[in-house]
């Protein structure tokens, strides 16, 4: 508590804050009798994260997958909306109290070429939206989409104990392979039997009501699910092949996330956690040289066979009935004709990316602006320009589909190219330190960890709005910020 009276400009700040939050309250229907318990709950947490940053920090990251699960038992005449901005105010709070600390001890802030880059890209895409007079609505939200979660990065750039940040992160997911695995079981029986708000809530389509595949956890749909699966199974994958070989429980963690995924018949996340692995198993093998790749492929193969001869019997009903989504007849289709034809019907992603990418490049060079293209939210202001694409009905619904699509049209080329510009660079940097570093296996895990995220999710922008959902962004930045911040404090990198 002495903390909070050392730094009185932390208690200035929290008047600021609560005055704020009181304005924000009114101005959203304060007449239900659950907004007073709401607006207590919401005093008492920016209080105790500006006097407790680091156990915030981690709140934060144990609140995110649990978001959708506890709103589809808020009651229905509340506003969720509130609620949802709950971590951003948790993190702009929190950067606040470390920003204050960092200048109260006069330390200096050490940017790196990441860092500027950043700082471009989030400036060139205010601008193109500036000039390009968007609305202030449209902006301020389509900023929140895309970037809400930089806060967490500048936040792990600036933790006292970035250390101490990273294992709760890893204790976290490790916690919630075992639960969110085992609560996809359970729904996945539970469906067969009935389905309700448990296990069957939030987007997941109706259709996979009475299907054994297709669960979701606590997740808001199956590819959350899978795809969250997949970014906790590869911390899981990168700290056993680089610090505890001889400890099975990550391995046994990994597993659990490959069954959690198969579960949730997401194409995205099976890709996303197959390219993450071949990543962080090549850069160990840089690292340590121990291991040998054709072993790897060979146990990949082996079992990857197995578990596709065993589950393609599922489908004939010879062990469970799966008509609605069977995950190997998905991967499958990815090999077949079909799949990359460029017909609107057939592959929208492909369609997206072949012929509505080069309109946009050349009709809206420098981006529409942030919040424009591909957003939910202002659909019905720019249906003349999705008309004229010819894009119609359901096919305005999947744009964002292809993030990098929907990138394209708000900020540009110029804008997208700097974005995919930024991942290389973090990629590049990660692998120029872990190629020089010690013998410092946990700096080498992040930094693996770095390089697999970062490709995986250049390669997830084109199969999802992977930027703009909240249980993948939130890791991805949250990570990215970790290992900048371990690059900086070495005194044997140089930028």
């Amino acid at each position: 508590m002495n903390y909070l009276f050392k730094i009185n400009a932390n208690s200035l700040l929290c008047g600021i804050t609560l005055f704020l939050i009181i304005i924000m309250v009114f101005s959203f229907e304060f007449i239900n009798p659950f907004y007073p318990l709401l607006f207590s709950i919401g005093i008492s947490t920016i209080i105790i994260c500006i006097i407790f940053p680091s156990i915030m920090l981690g709140f934060v990251t144990f609140y995110i997958p649990m978001e959708a699960f506890i709103l589809a038992f808020i009651p229905t005449d509340i506003n969720k909306d509130i609620i949802g901005l709950g971590p951003e105010l948790i993190l702009i709070s929190l950067l606040f109290s470390l920003l204050l600390n960092f200048f109260k001890n006069k330390k200096k802030l050490h940017l790196n070429f990441i860092d500027h880059l950043l700082i471009i890209l989030i400036s060139w895409s205010l601008v193109t939206s500036i000039l390009s007079e968007v609305n202030i609505f449209h902006m301020v939200n389509g900023f929140r989409v895309l970037f809400r979660f930089v806060l967490v990065y500048v936040a792990c750039r600036l933790i006292w104990d970035p250390f101490k940040s990273w294992r709760k992160l890893v204790n976290t997911l490790y916690f919630f392979i075992f639960f969110e695995v085992i609560l996809g079981i359970v729904q996945s029986i539970g469906k067969r039997f009935s389905p309700t708000t448990w296990n069957l809530f939030g987007e997941n389509p109706s259709n996979l009501a009475h299907t054994f595949f297709g669960v979701q956890g606590t997740l808001i749909r199956y590819d959350q699910y899978g795809t969250f699966l997949a970014i906790a199974g590869l911390v899981m994958f990168s700290n056993y092949i680089n610090i505890s070989r001889k400890n099975n429980k990550y391995l046994l963690a990994f597993v659990l996330t490959v069954i959690g995924i198969i579960l949730s018949t997401s194409r995205q996340a099976l890709v996303f956690i197959i390219l993450g692995a071949l990543i962080l198993f090549l850069l160990s093998n840089i690292k340590h040289k121990k291991f040998k790749f054709k072993y790897y492929i060979l146990t990949v193969g082996f079992f990857g066979s197995f578990l596709y001869i065993a589950l393609s019997q599922f489908n004939g009903g010879n062990i469970i009935e799966t008509t609605g989504r069977n995950p190997f007849e998905l991967l499958t289709s990815l090999f077949e004709k079909d799949t990359f034809a460029l017909e609107k019907t057939t592959n929208f992603r492909l369609y997206y990316l072949f012929y509505i990418s080069p309109l946009l490049i050349k009709e809206h060079f420098w981006g529409m602006g942030l919040g424009t293209f591909g957003s939910v939210f202002s659909r019905e202001t720019y249906l003349p320009i999705y008309q004229n694409m010819g894009l119609y009905d359901n096919f305005l619904s999947y744009i964002a589909d292809v993030n990098w699509v929907s990138i394209i049209g708000q900020i540009g080329i110029f804008g997208t190219l700097l974005f995919l510009f930024f991942f290389i660079s973090v990629s590049r940097k990660s692998l120029k330190y872990l190629k020089r570093s010690s013998d410092d296996e946990e700096i080498s895990v992040v930094l693996s960890l770095a390089i697999a995220i970062s490709i995986g999710f250049v390669v997830l922008g084109f199969l999802g709005p992977n930027y703009e959902i909240r249980t993948t962004s939130f890791y991805l930045w949250f990570l990215l910020g970790i290992a900048n911040r371990f690059m900086i404090d070495s005194k044997k990198f140089k930028d």
